[in-house]
């Protein structure tokens, strides 16, 4: 179990995490870029009047909803973690109830299964994916 030190310890590398993760996703809120957004996705942009260059607008638009999509899902799992932590149990496998190792948590700020359920969790998901006969 995790002392009192090491949990404001983790409390404070999540907020810096998330305050951080917070700053990179602030371009979106920018009025340039959601400008740019709004008048590429109706076609008005200045700089994309070859149908090739459209194509490259639309792409770069999907990959920054995608990225913004990945970051909110990371955000969450950081307010997760900060609950787990004012909960009592942060730092404690939700299979086996076991203590995380501090190595692991450091890696992986959001972990909520130490590594060796972690590793049988993905074999067991990869090994789902094959039939009796495929395995």
């Amino acid at each position: 179990m995790l002392t009192k030190e090491q949990l404001n310890h983790f409390k404070q590398l999540i907020i810096e995490e998330r305050d951080n993760l917070l700053k990179e996703l602030g371009y979106l809120n920018e009025p340039s870029l959601a400008d740019a957004l709004n008048e590429s996705s109706q076609g008005s942009n200045a700089y994309a009047y070859h149908i090739a260059d459209q194509g490259t607008d639309s792409q770069e638009r999907e990959k920054a909803y995608i990225f913004a999509a990945r970051d909110n899902r990371y955000l969450n799992q950081l307010a997760e973690a900060l609950e787990r932590i004012d909960e009592g149990s942060y730092g404690i496998c939700t299979t086996c109830n076991n203590d995380i190792e501090i190595p692991r948590l450091e890696a992986v700020l959001v972990a909520k299964q130490h590594i060796q359920c972690k590793n049988r969790k993905i074999k067991s998901s990869d090994d789902s994916t094959f039939t009796k006969e495929e395995q």
